[in-house]
């Protein structure tokens, strides 16, 4: 039996490292394309290292 596949966001910085996953396959909760870019921007420009936890 094939899985289904999700909806999800992997956001990779320059350096190769994973910065954000998201994934969810309610449709109220899948991020707003506009907000991503202009945060990946304001990240870049102020260039924040990756936070959060792992699990």
């Amino acid at each position: 039996m094939r899985g289904a596949g999700k909806p999800a966001l992997f956001l990779v910085n320059p350096a190769g490292l994973l910065h954000v996953l998201s994934y969810s396959n309610a449709s109220f909760a899948r991020p707003d394309l506009k907000q991503i870019a202009q945060g990946i921007k304001m990240v870049q420009d102020r260039k924040q290292p990756i936070r959060g936890t792992y699990y």
